[in-house]
């Protein structure tokens, strides 16, 4: 180790705060270039916007769990359960997020997204409140523009 190592203070890659392959910047930032200068782009001339609306999308479908559940954010991220599967669900239906992005975001291997998933749908089929309570969450991305 060099003695400047040391010294450094322990950084974020920049690699990992770059959103579609373009934007450099906090999530107000983010937010801000999104809503002034993409809303009325078209993602099919721009692929990279898709990037820019996965990145938006998860806040808003995690926000609408966490408002609709009462549970905190990191409760539906870190904990493991019905919620974080519903969440992994969401993330991948409504979101257009993949499994190895959803993984990250949970820190789990996306097999156990897929997994997660598969469980979440079987028990939906048969848990009356559990369909509706995902109906209530649908309901609100619903009326969001993600």
């Amino acid at each position: 180790m060099t003695p400047f190592a040391r010294c450094r203070p322990r950084l974020p890659l920049v690699k990992e705060r770059i959103v579609g392959q373009s934007l450099l910047g906090s999530d107000d930032f983010v937010l801000r270039i999104k809503n002034t200068y993409l809303d009325a782009a078209s993602s099919r001339e721009l692929p990279a916007l898709a990037e820019v609306r996965k990145y938006l999308a998860q806040d808003v479908i995690l926000e609408s769990l966490r408002k609709v559940t009462g549970k905190t954010r990191e409760d539906i991220v870190n904990r493991t359960g019905t919620l974080r599967q519903m969440a992994m669900d969401l993330l991948y239906r409504s979101g257009g997020m993949k499994n190895p992005e959803i993984g990250k975001l949970m820190g789990v291997d996306y097999s156990t997204v897929s997994q997660g998933r598969k469980r979440f749908r079987e028990q939906l089929d048969n848990d009356k409140e559990l369909q509706a309570l995902y109906a209530k969450i649908e309901a609100d991305l619903s009326r969001i523009k993600i």
